[in-house]
C-alpha cells in the first residue's frame, strides 16, 4: 500500500521530528520508498479479514490538516497489527510514567511500596505539574499513592519519586530492556524529560517499542495479576484522557490510558477492550512540524477512530 504523492523515508521523517526542541517544565505529561503504514497479522495468528481502507491516506492527510507528524501502532492479542510509521522515533512525555510505576509493581514488595515518603517544597517547584504530592507536602505518600498519582493525575513529582526509589530513569529503561524493548531511551527525570535534543535519542521512544512494552506488561510474563488490575484499574482514571483514544473508542469499548503532552507534542497509550473483550494494545505519538505550536487532542483522536475502524 504506498501513496506515491507523500512518500518519505522513515529516517528522514525521524530527522524532521528530531528537529524539535521541547520544553515545557509544568507540563502535565512531560530506505523504503513509501509510507509504512499497513495491517499485519502475526504468522503464529488465526487468518483476520485485509484491511478495509489504506489508514496512510487517512493519517496522511490529518498530517497535512494539523501540520504534525503521526506516528501509531495498534497490537491485537492475536498478533494483529495496525500500524503507520510506527518506527519513527519521537518523544514519549508523560506516557512513560505507565512504564515507571509498572516497574514499582514489579520490583517492589507491597511492603517496599507502602512505605512512607516526604519531600520538599522546592522538588515540587522543580517538577512542575504536581496536583496531588502538593496537596501532601505535610503528611506524605506511599510508594504506591505516588505511582497511582503519576498515572492517574500525571503528577510530575510523583513520578520523579517513584523513579528515585528504583535507581533513576536508568532503572526504568532497564525495567523495559529486560522486557525486549531497545528502542525507548529513558535518562531524565520530569520536567526534563520533555525536552528533547536535536539528533538525539534521549526521552524518545516509537509507537511500535511503546505498544509492544504496554502489550508485554499484560502478557503471560508481566508482573502478578493483581499489579497487573491494579495498574489496568490506575490507568482506567487517567484524568487526562477523555479527549484522547477513549473520545474514539466505539460504545461498549473500555480504555485504560496515560497521555502525555508537551509544547507540539501528545500522546497517549491505551489498553482497548472491545466489546467482545479482545484486547488492543495501541501507541499513538503526534509531533507539529512547529515547535511553536500547541498541540491537538483533535489529532490524536482522529487517528485512533481511524486505527480502531480497523479492528
Amino acid at each position: 500500500m504506498t501513496d506515491a504523492k507523500h512518500t518519505k523515508t522513515t529516517s528522514m521523517r525521524a530527522v524532521a521530528v528530531l528537529a524539535l526542541t521541547v520544553v515545557l517544565a509544568a507540563s502535565g505529561c512531560s530506505a523504503d520508498s513509501g509510507p509504512s503504514s499497513a495491517v499485519k497479522t502475526d504468522r503464529a495468528a488465526a487468518p483476520t479479514p485485509p484491511a478495509a481502507a489504506d489508514i496512510g491516506l487517512q493519517i496522511r492527510a490529518i498530517e497535512a490538516e494539523f501540520a504534525v507528524t503521526v506516528g501509531v501502532v495498534a497490537i491485537r492479542d492475536d498478533g494483529r497489527i495496525v500500524e503507520h510509521d510506527g518506527d519513527v522515533r519521537m518523544p514519549y512525555a508523560s506516557t512513560v510514567k505507565v512504564f515507571i510505576a509498572a516497574a514499582l509493581l514489579a520490583t517492589a514488595s507491597p511492603e517496599e511500596r507502602g512505605t512512607n515518603v516526604r519531600w520538599t517544597a522546592s522538588q515540587i517547584v522543580a517538577a512542575g505539574y504536581s496536583p496531588v504530592t502538593s496537596e501532601h507536602l505535610g503528611d506524605g505518600l506511599s510508594l504506591d499513592a505516588l505511582a497511582e498519582a503519576a498515572v492517574r493525575d500525571s503528577d510530575n513529582t510523583a513520578a520523579n519519586l517513584v523513579m528515585e526509589s528504583l535507581g533513576g530513569p536508568a532503572a526504568v529503561q532497564d525495567f523495559l530492556r529486560a522486557r525486549g524493548d531497545t528502542t525507548t531511551v529513558v535518562t531524565a527525570y520530569e520536567p526534563e524529560l520533555n525536552v528533547v535534543v536535536p539528533g538525539g535519542d534521549d526521552s524518545t521512544s516509537t509507537a511500535s517499542a511503546l505498544a509492544t512494552s504496554l502489550k508485554s506488561l499484560f502478557d503471560g510474563d508481566s508482573p502478578d495479576t493483581g499489579s497487573r488490575e491494579t495498574l489496568l484499574d490506575w490507568m482506567s482514571g487517567n484524568a487526562t484522557g477523555e479527549a484522547l483514544i477513549r473520545a474514539a473508542a466505539p460504545a461498549g469499548w473500555i480504555v485504560a490510558d496515560k497521555s502525555g503532552g508537551a509544547g507540539g507534542v501528545r500522546n497517549d497509550v491505551a489498553v482497548v477492550t472491545t466489546g467482545s473483550g479482545e484486547r488492543i494494545y495501541i501507541a499513538i505519538l503526534t509531533a507539529k512540524t512547529d515547535p511553536d505550536a500547541a498541540y491537538d487532542d483533535e489529532v490524536v483522536e482522529q487517528v485512533a477512530r481511524i486505527v480502531l475502524a480497523e479492528f
